[in-house]
Formats: C-alpha cells, structure tokens, sequence
C-alpha cells in the first residue's frame, strides 16, 4: 500500500521545492487542512492556512514578500498507508537584513483521493530565530526580548518583535 503513495509524497516534495503555487496546488485536495508550526510573531506566513486557495496564498504572496528560497531539500521520507514524513533543510535569503538561514524541518502528510487532505510542518523554531537575529541566544543568562537596535527593520514589516 506504501508504494502507491510514494510517488504522490515525492512529487509533492519536488513541488514544494520548486516554490510553485500552482504546482503545490496539484497535489492538494481543495479543503486542505495546511498548518505550519513555528514562529508566527516574526514571520506571518507560519500558522494554519484552510484550503488550496490559502496555500497558494502563502506561496505566491506571502512567503515571497518576506523570503527568497533558493534550496528546499528532502534528506529523509518514510511513507505508510496514506501517511508520509519528512526531513527537510530549507536554505533563504531574508528580504529585511539580507541574511541567510538555513533550518530544519519535518513534515508530516495524509493522503485521500490521490491528494494531500492534510500538512502539518514543524520548524526548528529555535534556531531559526537564532539565525533571524544573528546571534545565539544564551540561556545560562536569560533573554532579553529582541529589540530594534539588534535587529533593525522597518516597523510593520514581517521579522519585527511585536
């Protein structure tokens, strides 16, 4: 039964690496439960996102205003029944500081019909903030709530501590 959705989950994969709203949307049913986990306050494009016209949303507008991702990449898939997961490195360029980020991310899928129904991502929310501000963050001594003066953005924009 795996085998019959292996395809499915790699090519949605190869989607999701190509950033193509349109092509993501091939693979989705059009009341896709789409939730991405991670930190919301600093980039908007994370949280939940109800059906193919919300997700294509998040890819054509949102995530292109605040990031240019130039690799996706799939180290590990495991698939069974109608369900498939993930181990991802996503690599981009932030539009506010020009920075670099490379993070983790997992990925969890369901199935029906020939389509993903459900998304749930997890980011490695830690070390993505560490990468957003440019420094790591030291526990042993507290954290002292981001400020402008060690990550100056324009108010409003995506990235700024709110």
């Amino acid at each position: 039964m795996h085998d019959r959705h292996r395809p499915l989950a790699e090519g949605f994969f190869r989607a999701l690496a190509s950033r193509d709203a349109q092509r993501i949307a091939s693979y989705l049913t059009d009341d896709v439960d789409w939730m991405s986990i991670g930190p919301a306050e600093m980039l908007s494009f994370y949280g939940p996102h109800r059906g193919k016209a919300a997700v294509m949303e998040v890819f054509e507008r949102r995530i292109p205003a605040v990031v240019d991702v130039t690799s996706y990449v799939t180290d590990l898939m495991l698939v069974d029944g109608d369900r498939a997961a993930s181990l991802n490195r996503i690599t981009g360029r932030l539009h506010a500081t020009g920075r670099v980020m490379t993070c983790r991310l997992a990925n969890f899928l369901r199935f029906q019909d020939g389509k993903v129904c459900e998304y749930r991502s997890l980011l490695d929310s830690f070390a993505v903030v560490e990468e957003i501000i440019g420094r790591r963050l030291d526990l042993h001594h507290g954290v002292a709530p981001i400020s402008s003066a060690v990550m100056p953005l324009p108010v409003g924009t995506d990235l700024t501590w709110r």
